[in-house]
Order: structure tokens, then sequence, then C-alpha cells
């Protein structure tokens, strides 16, 4: 989907205040509470961050921006490097006809987008195709093949501008704090920063049953900062100039899957939460702009036009039924 709608930021922007619980949506939709409060859902202490060390990030990708550490930046570490856009993980293609691509296909794991071995699938005790049925409870593996052929999520942004709602404000980044070990800031100190929140919204025609964390230990890895499972690759935001170049760029991993805004009027829910995780269809996520990370840092970007990205599912490991509609444009212009 791309919506690009003009919007005017100003210092003056108000700092909204700390999420509640991930289960716990606010009146207003609110978001998924990951805030640094004590309680259920994404409260983590400090706030948010994969810690310190030599990151996890996806080396130079896709004009992230430089820098160390881990986010989508240049460091070093255990990054995946440039994508060669023939991997056929990595291509959002099915390639074998599973209906499993990329990530999402346990054939990725040996480096193919394979079925794999149908025997395995049927009794790893992993829910392969995020339906909600596991092993010999899913009826596809009648076929040998745990996949699921008749309906699929498909995973969206909601670009609307009174959802997105960016705002021009100011940050102070602290040194050993878990913003900036998550690499979120440019620098130390007082920082300016865009803030938005975001709608992932599920427009499929399935439920995406994320399920428990432990079930896919390929889209969850342990935060060497917290010791927690995160999805990394659940959205990342960039910051581009007229020519389409990168100029900042920020990222969220995500800590809960649930359903918080209800995009389609009388959807049923697959009653998910912060531990069996997912997103319903006609169902949305919210990353609002108080959680940590939920901003992009563009204290060195001069003032100007400029076009705000925000993605999901980037890393394509969860099934998506089309990766083309995985982002949200917005217009925004720098004072």
């Amino acid at each position: 989907m791309r919506i690009i709608q003009p919007v005017l930021l100003s210092l003056s922007a108000l700092v909204v205040g700390l999420a509640p619980a991930c289960d716990a949506p606010p009146a207003d939709d609110g978001g998924e509470g990951e805030g640094e409060g004590e309680g259920e859902g994404e409260g983590e202490g400090e706030g948010e961050g994969e810690g310190e060390g030599e990151g996890e990030g996806e080396g130079e990708g896709e004009g992230e921006g430089e820098g160390e550490g881990e986010g989508e930046g240049e460091g070093e570490g255990e990054g995946e490097g440039e994508v060669d856009p023939n991997d056929p993980c990595f291509d959002g293609l099915d390639n074998d006809g599973d209906h499993l691509f990329d990530g999402a296909d346990p054939g990725c794991q040996a480096g193919l987008d394979e079925s794999g071995d149908a025997d395995t699938q049927c009794s790893d005790g992993r829910d392969n195709d995020y339906d909600g049925l596991i092993d010999t409870e899913d009826p596809e593996c009648a076929d040998g093949i745990e996949a699921n052929p008749l309906a699929m999520p498909d995973m969206t942004v909601l670009g609307a501008r009174n959802l997105v709602n960016p705002q021009l404000t100011t940050k102070n980044a602290v040194a050993g704090s878990s913003e900036v070990r998550d690499r979120c800031f440019s620098g130390l100190g007082q920082r300016r920063v865009i803030t938005f929140d975001a709608y992932i919204a599920n427009v499929g025609t399935a439920h995406l049953n994320v399920g428990l964390k432990d079930s896919h230990p390929v889209v969850w890895t342990t935060s060497p900062g917290f010791g927690d499972l995160r999805f990394e690759g659940w959205t990342r935001f960039f910051l581009k100039d007229a020519a389409g170049a990168t100029v900042a760029f920020g990222h969220k991993s995500s800590f809960c899957m649930i359903d918080l805004h209800n995009q389609t009027q009388g959807a049923p829910q697959g009653g998910f939460n912060c531990t069996n995780q997912g997103v319903s269809a006609g169902w949305a996520d919210i990353y609002n702009r108080s959680l940590p990370c939920q901003f992009i840092d563009v204290t060195d970007v001069p003032a100007g036009t400029y076009t705000l990205r925000i993605e999901t599912n980037f890393t394509r490991q969860l099934p998506d039924f089309d990766v083309n509609n995985n982002f949200a444009e917005l217009e925004v212009t720098l004072p």
C-alpha cells in the first residue's frame, strides 16, 4: 500500500506518556505497552533494547544508515550482510509450492525454499504454517506437508495520517540506556526525533497464528540485553529524500503481537495474548509513539520535505499472502 499525505511537523509537538500493558489497550486503541513501567505485556524495566555489543544487524542492508551495532546499521556482528536477490529464501516467492516462502518455510533453515522433510514437519511439535494447528492436528499433514493453501494472513501497515500521526520532538539519549544499547539513536544527549504510531494490520483471510515463542525458534531470538525473546523482523522505519536515498532510519522489534485495533467490523478474534501471540484477520496490532525505539533520530537531517516509510515483516519470516503491501509512506516536512 502506498499512501502519500503531507504532514507539517513542529517542535511544539507533545511527548506522549508510556503505553499500557500489551494485552490491555487504552480507550483510543492505544498501543502495546512496551514502556518503562511495571506490569504485563511489553513492560521491560528501564525500556527496550537488545543490549550492547557487536549486534545482530543486517549488515549494510538496504541503505539503513551507518553506525555500530545491532539495529539495521553497518555494525559488526552476526548480521545477514547484503541480501542476494537470487537467494530463494529472500525472494518473496513460494519456490516449492507449499504456500510457505522465505523465512516462513522450514526448508529455509537449510538455505532452500523447499518443503523439507514432510515427516519432520508433521512431528516436530511446531505450527509450521501458522494456522494454529500442530503436527497431526493439522489436516494438511494428511498430505505430508504442514501447509495451509486455503487461507493466509496478509500483513500490511495502515498509513492514514490520523493513525500514523508523526510528530517532531526531543529525547535524551543517555549512555547505557536501553534505547542507546539498541542503537535507536545516532548520538548521545538531546536528540531531535520523529515519533509516530504504527498500526500493523492483518488484511488477509486467515489469522496470523504466531503462538508460543518457543514454537518458532527461527523467528524469535534471544535479546542479548534482556534475555527475552523478540522478533527482530517486525518493523523498521526509513526517512528518504526526494531522490529516494535514506537519510535516517529506525527499527522496532516485537515483544508481543496481539489484536488492539478492529480494522474490519465484525471480524472475529483468535483469542491472542502475549503468551499465545497472533494478529486476527481484520485486526491490527499497534505500536504507539511512547514505546522505546518507536521513532527516527533526525538530529543531523537538514530541513526539508521527506518521505517516512514504515515496513513490517521485512525479513519475510512470517507467512504473508502479499509482501508488496508491507509498508506505508507519508510525506513529512522538517523545519
